[in-house]
């Protein structure tokens, strides 16, 4: 007897309580697959994505809108760079001036191009973008609840109260974010976050 295939959405329905028949017998059928702690494991992390999206989001239509752009966008690409687009955060830079600082930048997990993360740092830190460098007509673009435009230099200082910030590499040249998604540009997005202290 083969193993039934289990839907992934039906077990984020599950996670989320649903008590439907469908719901117990995807149930039960996890209960008997040999990688039933695996896809479980799979379906709480998939969860707990869209809850911090649906979090970041919220009460934000604008950056709600801009994801959805380029998400639709991504899928539309032909074919994606595969080198990353580099994330350089210098955490502190105001305590450079005043002496030694708590350390060199870090180089953050590269962005994948079609694709959007987020990250937290301090109030205060820059945030750089790097794409790659045989990119030669790349663009990075930033998006507040109040601006849009480039970033010549490719970094952003976070300000207390700002975030998010939306920054997007662009594979091409570009104006805009609007733009980049018309034309079906391939982006990597970095969602700029207050971290906590």
């Amino acid at each position: 007897m083969s193993e039934r295939v289990i839907d992934p959405t039906l077990l984020d329905d599950i996670i989320c309580g649903d008590n439907t028949p469908e719901a117990r017998e995807t149930w039960r059928a996890l209960v008997r697959a040999s990688d039933a702690a695996e896809m479980w494991a799979e379906a709480v992390k998939r969860r707990q994505r869209l809850d911090e999206w649906a979090t970041l989001v919220h009460g934000r239509e604008w950056l709600a809108r801009l994801l959805l752009e380029l998400r639709r966008s991504a899928r539309r690409v032909a074919e994606l760079p595969e080198a990353l687009a580099q994330v350089v955060v210098c955490r502190e830079p105001a305590l450079a001036t005043l002496g030694p600082s708590q350390g060199p930048p870090t180089v953050e997990p590269g962005l994948r191009w079609g694709q959007v993360q987020h990250l937290r740092v301090p109030v205060d830190s820059m945030v750089g973008i790097q794409p790659p460098s045989e990119m030669l007509n790349a663009t990075v673009l930033f998006a507040t609840a109040h601006a849009e435009g480039k970033l010549p230099q490719g970094t952003w200082k976070l300000e207390a109260g700002e975030a998010p910030v939306l920054l997007v590499a662009v594979a091409g040249e570009t104006s805009s974010l609007s733009e980049a998604a018309n034309l079906n540009l391939p982006t990597a997005c970095l969602v700029l976050l207050e971290q906590a202290d």
